[in-house]
């Protein structure tokens, strides 16, 4: 999967760099004695703000997958730019829907995103039934 900025195409990347990225920026923090505790949480949150849309996770996921560059990666400060351009040729959802499938090839998030899916198909399946 890969994205093009500023005629520089960026691959992304869901290993290892990603997950912790991704934990640090969306995971939950609490203040305590005057010091910060993360807990890292935040890859369980980002397949269902993914299946919403949400363009500030998007965003994230975008910064998080490219945290592999060691020069020249996209910064928060691209994101509009880069947003912008999925939304018109691609679209949000159709981007964050790429994101949930490449997160499903993954060995270290396949199981992630498969219980996030049976997450929501539960519902669905209750109102089958009762219908």
């Amino acid at each position: 999967m890969e994205i093009k900025f500023k005629g520089r195409t960026y691959k992304l990347s869901f290993g290892f760099r990603f997950i912790n990225e991704i934990d640090r920026t969306n995971g939950t923090n609490i203040e305590h004695d005057g010091q910060s505790i993360n807990f890292g949480n935040g890859l369980e949150m980002i397949v269902p703000m993914l299946q919403n849309a949400s363009i500030a996770h998007i965003g994230r996921v975008i910064l998080a997958a490219t945290s592999h560059y060691k020069q020249q990666a996209p910064t928060i400060d691209d994101l509009d730019e880069i947003l912008n351009d999925i939304a018109e040729n691609q679209g949000l959802q159709a981007f964050a829907d790429e994101v949930i499938e490449e997160l499903g090839k993954q060995p270290m998030t396949q199981n992630l995103v498969k219980q996030a899916t049976e997450v929501e198909e539960e519902p669905k399946k209750k109102d089958k039934k009762e219908k």
